[in-house]
Parts: C-alpha cells; structure tokens; sequence
C-alpha cells in the first residue's frame, strides 16, 4: 500500500467508482468521476511543464475542482498551497513573496488578481472556469479536456512534502506549515471515526478547503469509502439542511457553529446523525447538554489539534460528564506533556517545519516536542485541560490573527493616543480580536465600523469584534513591546465589570 495521500482517491475509485464522493449544493461527484478529472488534470499540468517538488499555490473560493487540483498536484508529488479567497491583493502579494510558488492557479473570479499576481511575481498563472478563448495565463480547463483520462502513476514519495498550509505568525508575516504524504496519511487514516459503521452514510464539511480541518474531514470521509458534504455557508440551516438531503452521519462543528445550529428555528430531519461532534476552542457543558437534546442519537466527541500537529488530543462520547471542559487524552501515535504549564506533544503525524523559516521551526520544537503555545492541565486521570494561550497570536474561530498586523494598519486613528490589540476570551469562537485604545482628551470610543473601514485590505476575521477604552496599554521597560498578557486581563476585568 503506498504512503501518498493521492492513493486515497484511487483506492475509493477501484473499490467505489459509482459511488457519490462528494457534493456541493447541487453538484455532485463521484469517486469515479474526480479520479479521471484528476487524471486529466494530471496531465494538463504536466503539458504546463509542473514537477515533482514544485509548489502550487492555489487562490479560488470552494468548488468541487479543488478537490481535482489538491489531487492531482499530490499525485505528482508538487506541493500544494491553498490561499484564503478573502484575502486581498496585498496579502496575496506577501503569501507569494513568500511562497516563491512555481505556479499559480486560480478561478474565473479571481482572474484578475491572478492577473495581478503574475505581473508582479513573474509566476505562471492557469485559469479554471474561466471563458474558452478568453482566458489569460493557461487555460487548465481546455487542456484538461485534450488529456487521456487513464490512471497516472503517483511520482509522489511518502517523505515529499505534499501541503503547506498558511497560517499567521507573531508579525502577520504568514507562515506556511509543511506536511508530508507520510504524517497526512497517519493524520487521517489510523482514526476513521465513530460514525464508520453507518452505511456509507457521509460527513457534512463546515470548513473551507484552504484550511487543514476541511482537506482533514474530505480525507477522513474518503478513508471509509464516504462521501463528504461541503457547503459555502457555515450556518445552522445550510448544515442542517444538508443532514437531512443527504442523510448524512456525521457532522463537526466548533462551538460558534454548533450555536448557530441551536438557533435555526427551522425544522430539519436530522435523526440520521450518529456522530455530532466538537472541539477547537473550549466546549462549555451547556453545549454537550444541547447537543445531545437536539440530537439525541448522536455521539458527542470532543477534539483537540493544531494545523502542526493534526488531531492530537480527543474526549469520548462516554467520558464527558465525568471529565467537563476537557479535551481528553492523547490520540493513538501522540504524545503529550505539560512543560512550565504549556502544553507539549510529540507524533510522527508533526509537520516538517515551517517554511523557509528555521528560527521560528526551532522555537517551535525542543528535542522533537512541539510547543503547542496553549496553556494547559493534567487531571490525576492524564485528562487535559485547555486553559488559555502563551502566544499573542490570536486563535478565533479556528483562525490565526497577528495582532502586530492588525495594529499595523490601525495606526494614527484619529482621537486615539495608543492602540494595542489582544485576543479575549469567548465562549463560541474561543478568542475574539479587541482593540484597546487609550483616547486623547475629548474624543469619544472610536465605533466598529470606523475601525473596519482602515481594515478593508484585510481578512474579515482579523477586524476587531470590540473595542475598549484603556487608562494605558502595559509595555515592557526595555523594549516597549506591548504585554498583551496583562492588557487582556486589563480588559477582561473591565468588561465583567459592565
């Protein structure tokens, strides 16, 4: 059996071809069907002229082709970089500064950022979706459809890196996590879930496809011959709708979703849930409570894991109640450890580094244990508790936010002496981004939406959900770097106090 994620398709296909792998609203798949557009694709990026060991770097908004282009940049042994579609020009133009990609492909919508992009980087650039005849850059569709659709050989190797995700440092410089064929294939076929033995029932995505969780929840679907749902709407009608149209088994959501679900008053069958399961940030017993009312043939799980590390930490259906507000013990293959009250774990699943970035990979490792940067206990059972961040980056939502970016870009507002901003605790989305702002005399609380209108080349989930006015924002003598520590607590006894 080879270590290579792109065997995964063709395993499904051998076994299942006719078999529904995957949907998205109206359109579906089966793995037949993706296993010989992946092969045409194959060979349309081989016309290109991609390689063994070059890096795609993908920017388009979630389509059923991103699953051919994933698949078939594995099964040449390229990498694949998948970029956030709300990114703007200017945070694509650092990603592929920093990137140094070999190729760009992108969607009919975004062909003129590509455009863009290609003119300033001297990058290659494909179109998918895009007008015949009217395409600038290579036109992947047309090509695609010239190729033979028979089975290619893999040129992947277990150890090639076969993704990197992107993900915020401590600067807003992003950081690209390197994970190999071997650590994403333990990352996802060892723990296939408890809603296995369903059928063939599937699993409802609520992640995008630029993110681990989403590539993490299409492989584990994939691993038992399933199908996986995927949705451009995290809402509670649209997941729920699709439990229902599809029957589907299994759905995962952090806890800012899964209330999204609790307040959808609309009724959807969704007795065909086995498995409604959860994690990220920490999960207060209220939710279980609702969880299991709301679907109460399900099996509630709790997880814990890092684009660095995979899964790696995981509470069961049964030992909830008696273990509240945990994550649970360390998943088959991890190892895991509390150094100085941080949070450590070891796994041959790890990512290999971060890219073209040694200093921050070695910060990250000591002696092979990842420093998770989380805050955490260790009950007498070696049950874990999450209990806060050591790291400024803020985790909302399952996104990472630099706060250093974000200032970045907030600096000399009007009527604001200082401003600094600090991650708050919330209950849904773990973290919320605040902006604390110490006011020059006479000048009122600057509003959301003045802040967001300086934000407007940014992410939508790096703008500040708050802001607080501060006597004065904590710096460190000798530097004067903000101790975002004490500010937040700062600003967290402030807002208890309204």
């Amino acid at each position: 059996m080879s270590h290579t994620v792109d065997y995964l398709l063709q395993w499904g296909a051998a076994a299942h071809p006719n078999r529904l792998a995957a949907t998205l609203q109206d359109e579906t798949a089966t793995f037949g069907v993706i296993e010989r557009r992946t092969n045409r694709l194959v060979r349309a990026f081989q016309h290109w002229g991609m390689k063994r060991g070059d890096r795609l770097l993908m920017d388009a908004g979630l389509s059923l082709r991103n699953l051919d282009v994933y698949f078939a940049a594995a099964r040449l042994g390229a990498t694949f970089v998948p970029a956030n579609p709300q990114f703007s020009l200017a945070e694509m133009t650092a990603v592929v500064e920093y990137v140094q990609p070999h190729w760009l492909v992108v969607d009919a919508e975004r062909q003129a950022l590509g455009e863009a992009l290609a003119a300033q980087s001297g990058v290659p650039l494909g179109v998918m979706g895009g007008d015949r005849g009217n395409v600038a850059g290579y036109d992947l569709d047309a090509s695609a459809a010239r190729a033979s659709d028979a089975v290619c050989m893999s040129a992947a190797q277990p150890d090639d890196v076969q993704v990197m995700y992107l993900t915020s440092g401590s600067t807003g410089t992003p950081k690209a996590v390197m994970i190999s064929h071997r650590a994403h294939w333990l990352r996802f076929f060892p723990g296939a879930g408890p809603a296995l033995q369903n059928g063939g029932r599937g699993v409802v995505c609520m992640f995008p496809l630029f993110h681990m969780a989403g590539w993490m929840m299409v492989m584990h679907a994939w691993a038992s011959h399933r199908a996986v749902h995927l949705t451009p709407n995290a809402d509670g009608e649209a997941l729920l709708r699709l439990v229902e149209r599809w029957s589907a088994a299994e759905l995962y959501c952090i806890p800012a979703v899964w209330r999204r679900v609790f307040e959808c008053r609309q009724h959807f069958d969704a007795s065909s849930l086995r498995a409604a399961a959860t994690g990220t940030s920490l999960v207060e017993p209220d939710l279980i409570a609702a969880l299991r009312e709301r679907f109460p043939r399900a099996l509630n799980t709790i997880s814990y894991g890092s684009t660095e590390m995979g899964g790696a930490l995981t509470l069961a259906h049964d030992e909830i109640d008696a273990h509240p507000r945990s994550v649970g013990l360390p998943m088959p293959g991890v190892e895991a450890r509390i150094e100085d009250g941080e949070l450590w774990l070891r796994s041959r699943a790890s990512m290999d580094g971060y890219f073209r970035l040694p200093e921050e990979t070695a910060a990250a490792f000591a002696d092979g244990w990842y420093r998770t940067g989380d805050l955490a206990e260790c009950d007498a059972d070696g049950y874990f508790m999450i209990t806060g961040r050591r790291r400024e980056v803020i985790r909302s939502g399952g996104e990472t936010i630099s706060p250093v970016e974000v200032e970045a870009a907030l600096a000399d507002l009007p009527g604001v002496h200082e401003l600094a901003i600090v991650g708050i605790p919330h209950v849904s989305w773990g973290e919320i981004v605040c902006a604390a702002v110490v006011l020059k005399d006479g000048h009122a609380v600057p509003t959301l939406s003045i802040l967001r209108g300086r934000l407007e080349h940014l992410a939508g989930f790096k703008h500040p959900r708050m802001v607080v006015a501060v006597d004065a924002i904590p710096r460190t003598a000798a530097t004067g770097q903000v101790q975002r520590a004490r500010l937040r607590d700062t600003v967290v006894a402030q807002t208890d106090q309204r």
